[in-house]
């Protein structure tokens, strides 16, 4: 077996399937060599183009063995280095553990370790090329409790009322405007006409509980219909329109 890194396996496996016509039978030896796969789905051998689709999607493992005509036949570097004898016996023994561990849950009548199994062989699948955990230096584990600190910080995480529509936005996007600085007379005159039309006299322009220390507060939306010092539009979802 060629000795290659988990990146040139899967390049193997990949121009194999890609630039020749591996027979039914080649592709069922190969099946055997490589992990997460199977050659038999429900009991029945799978046909050769499901078998093909299989190694299209297949990653490589560290278990995954590899001929050295295979990585020739693939293009790959004539210097190819043999597996010794205990390296071959590791990845072979490793391979029947799982396999043999397969059996016995599939056999089991219980469906829950049915449904483990069957989860454990997706992210297998899907991350086999990845090695986990991933060792951190002590400044990259600060930072990152920096930044989980900043962002669950009471800081970050209030929220005001906006004065004009009641909305609850985080207080990193609302706007703060002074009552002195901010002409809502546009508001007003909206909201005298409103309580007319709509016979409810206790409407009001802003939510006076939402002040903050003298000021508006405005969520994004409401801000946006602002212009230098007074609405220049009515927000949508204003209390006055």
């Amino acid at each position: 077996f060629a000795a290659l890194s988990v990146r040139d396996k899967c390049t193997v496996v990949q121009a194999l399937i890609v630039n020749t016509k591996l027979s039914i039978i080649a592709l069922r030896t190969m099946v055997a060599r490589h992990e997460n796969l199977s050659r038999r789905v429900n009991g029945k051998e799978k046909a050769a183009v499901v078998l093909r689709q299989d190694f299209v999607e297949h990653r490589c493992t560290d278990s995954c063995l590899v001929f050295v005509s295979e990585a020739h036949l693939a293009g790959l570097r004539p210097d190819v280095l043999l597996l010794d004898e205990v390296q071959q016996a590791e990845i072979f023994s490793r391979l029947q553990v799982k396999s043999n561990k397969r059996k016995s849950v599939l056999q089991t009548d219980s469906p829950r370790k049915r449904l483990r199994l069957s989860s454990t062989d997706t992210v297998n699948m899907s991350g086999s090329d990845t090695t986990f955990p991933v060792i951190l230096t002590q400044d990259e584990k600060d930072q990152i409790v920096r930044e989980f600190r900043a962002s669950t910080s009471n800081t970050a995480l209030k929220r005001y009322e906006c004065s004009f529509c009641g909305k609850f936005e985080l207080a990193s996007e609302c706007r703060l405007r002074l009552t002195t600085d901010l002409d809502i007379s546009l508001l007003e005159r909206a909201v005298v006409e409103l309580r007319e039309r709509s016979r409810q006299p206790q409407i009001q322009p802003f939510g006076s509980q939402s002040l903050v220390n003298g000021s508006y507060v405005l969520c994004h939306l409401c801000n946006s219909a602002v212009s230098k010092k007074s609405f220049h539009s009515i927000p949508l979802r204003s209390y006055a329109n």
